[in-house]
């Protein structure tokens, strides 16, 4: 099964894609999450990922989908993955197409999340989020016990 989340930033694609993950039991794969594993492994592809984030630079497509091509070809997607956050535009469609062309999938499900602007500039405008696990918080619907801080390690939270 490869299910697919789609829908603007702030839109609840991590969260809904998380209980589905847990729920169906397949593996969640979401881009920020393989990209901090990457530069925390300190692979070749990490090493790149690295100077795009710390220039503040979008990654770009040939190195998203290398990254994406390895991780679905991970143990732990055999019985089925959820993309969270890619594909992002027309390129990376196709290039995930192809991929799964090659592995003999397609998609099983394709999840559009509409949500109206208003809500998304709200849900965004309160968002702090950890640099260093992707733990998300939000100061009206999830606050940290710290305002600042993270629960789990204490890191300090920026706003993205």
């Amino acid at each position: 099964m490869v299910v697919l989340f789609l829908g603007a930033p702030g839109s609840g694609k991590g969260t809904q894609s998380k209980i589905f993950s847990e729920d169906l039991k397949i593996a969640h794969l979401s881009t920020g999450d393989i990209l901090r594993k990457e530069v925390e492994r300190k692979s070749r592809l990490g090493k790149m990922v690295e100077k795009y984030m710390n220039t503040g630079r979008l990654v770009t497509d040939i190195l998203m989908i290398d990254l994406i091509r390895a991780r679905i070809a991970a143990k732990d997607c055999e019985n089925g993955f959820i993309l969270d956050g890619f594909p992002r535009n027309l390129v990376q469609a196709k290039a995930i197409d192809k991929l799964l062309l090659e592995k003999g999938l397609s998609f099983s499900r394709i999840i559009f999340l509409d949500v109206e602007r208003e809500l998304l500039i709200e849900r965004l405008s309160g968002r702090y989020t950890n640099p260093k696990t992707g733990t998300v918080y939000h100061k009206k619907y999830n606050p940290p016990i710290k305002e600042w801080f993270c629960d789990l390690d204490g890191t300090e939270l920026i706003v993205e």
